[in-house]
């Protein structure tokens, strides 16, 4: 039963940070215009949010594994409805800058505390738990873009949108205040210095390298593919608007799938066959001129996406089980470098070359990412082996005995 009320704690708290980071795409314009803002002023409150993100993830990994998660956990469920609420009520950029800079520090201990808490409840089928997680995140996602835009439609105001989910998230914490977490299994003597330590271990920085590709393609598909098919394949704003949202669709329900996969198939096996599967959707995907063609292999490359990072996080806790928080606190500040530099490097290439050639060249990451998983999978599959050759020595000396 406690197991049971953290797991869904866990869910719905990665679930509300899915809401808070997707409800200002629809308020944007009534935010500029409450705020006399320029655009450019308005887009640093992504930077803001990333800032707090980044610095979180990079330092809360650690404590959680030296110290405890359910500080980590209820914190981190209590600072996103402060930012949140804050900026509902910020009357300049400025303070609401901040606001979102504590978003992010808010959804970097969530992001952190939820991998963690499901990565040892259910260390028997992390591959699956967390693909179930990371579905609940998909939910928040679509229901927060959703619901902010008929919110503000329906003349509610953007303020309004901000501080409902503020006052929402916070019954969150109950589930996750309540029950007694799981021990610590590090020994305690952890530092940042020997936390580093771990990106001189060759399957962390394959890991951490795959996540930055990971979240940078996506990004990168995210902020420029509607202006691309707007552009090349000549779709009108909405439908091109559409089939991204297929593609976000696509992913939140193929976590479904995902999560049935992986207790049928080694995590790190169902990872090369994602990418694999990408691979063939992406190229498809740009190399199309016809409407309903794009829109399928986008919709698939979403699909594709939908268990890579989930399978990522169930690979780090399986190779360090007693440095899960701080592997996961390392893989989340390179999601933030992702996040934070192939939207910007698409958009340079743009400038530079052309749209379609900035998007064209994204492939060359996408095989890139599949040559990594492909290094992860032999990697893995050679220290299974070892592992199966130490349980059967150790059995052999047994009978010895």
């Amino acid at each position: 039963m406690k197991n049971r009320c953290l797991t869904f704690g866990g869910y719905f708290s990665l679930l509300t940070y899915g809401l808070a980071a997707t409800i200002a795409g629809p308020a944007l314009d009534q935010i500029r215009t409450t705020f006399e803002a320029s655009s450019g002023q308005v887009g640093f409150l992504f930077t803001a949010l990333s800032i707090g993100f980044i610095c979180t993830v990079a330092t809360s990994g650690l404590y959680i594994d030296r110290f405890s998660l359910k500080p980590a956990s209820v914190a981190g469920q209590l600072i996103l409805p402060v930012g949140l609420i804050a900026f509902g009520l910020s009357d300049s950029i400025l303070f609401g800058s901040i606001a979102f800079f504590i978003i992010g520090v808010g959804g970097g201990l969530i992001e952190i505390a939820t991998n963690t808490l499901i990565s040892t409840l259910h260390s028997e089928n992390r591959a699956s738990s967390l693909n179930m997680l990371h579905l609940f995140f998909g939910f928040g996602a679509l229901t927060g873009s959703f619901l902010s835009g008929v919110m503000v439609q329906a003349g509610l105001g953007w303020r309004t949108v901000f501080l409902a989910t503020g006052f929402a998230s916070l019954i969150v914490v109950l589930p996750l205040v309540l029950p007694a977490y799981p021990l610590n299994r590090s020994s305690g003597a952890l530092s940042f210095i020997n936390s580093l330590g771990l990106l001189k271990n060759s399957y962390m920085l394959l890991i951490c390298l795959a996540v930055v590709l990971y979240v940078g393609i996506e990004m990168a598909i995210n902020s420029w593919s509607v202006i691309y098919m707007e552009t090349y394949i000549k779709l009108d704003k909405l439908t091109a608007s559409s089939i991204l949202s297929y593609f976000w669709i696509l992913m939140t329900f193929g976590r479904i799938l995902c999560a049935w996969l992986s207790r049928k198939i080694q995590a790190h096996n169902l990872l090369t066959g994602l990418v694999l599967l990408s691979c063939l959707t992406y190229p498809l995907f740009i190399l199309s001129t016809n409407g309903v063609l794009s829109g399928i292999s986008l919709a698939l490359t979403g699909l594709s996406f939908s268990g890579i990072f989930p399978v990522l996080v169930a690979l780090n806790s399986n190779r360090f089980p007693d440095m899960t928080g701080t592997g996961t606190g390392l893989m989340m500040s390179f999601m933030g470098l992702g996040l934070m530099l192939f939207p910007w490097m698409t958009g340079v290439l743009a400038d530079l070359l052309s749209l379609q050639w900035s998007m064209r060249l994204l492939t060359i990451a996408v095989v890139v990412l599949f040559a990594v998983t492909v290094l992860l999978r032999l990697q893995t599959r050679s220290l299974l082996r070892n592992h199966d050759d130490q349980k059967t020595e150790s059995s052999h000396d047994r009978h010895r005995r």
